[in-house]
């Protein structure tokens, strides 16, 4: 039988709404679905970068701060493929 050279690819995004208070939780759902543990104290945005041209972005912006669009277009423009994901708290300009 040939052997299957599909590679897998899980990503998660985990929205903890104050980490502070879900220490254990976060620590049992790392534990569980990676092989290497998550060190970090504040994390606003991370990314990983898969090929030459294929950028992974998780980021988080603040409730109180006003999304900097500069910064996505800089990110969004230097790659040919892009997959942001996170919590950015923005609202559409009809729900306000």
């Amino acid at each position: 039988m040939a052997e299957s050279s599909h590679k897998t690819l899980n990503i998660v995004h985990w929205n903890a709404n104050g980490i502070r208070d879900k220490i254990p939780e976060l620590t049992d759902f790392v534990t569980s679905h990676t092989e290497q543990p998550i060190e970090t104290n504040d994390l606003e945005s991370h990314a990983i970068r898969l090929s030459d041209d294929t950028l992974i972005v998780s980021c988080y912006d603040p409730p109180q701060v006003k999304l900097n669009t500069s910064d996505l277009d800089k990110i969004l423009n230097a790659n040919n493929k892009v997959i942001a994901i996170g919590d950015f708290n923005s609202k559409h300009t009809m729900a306000l």
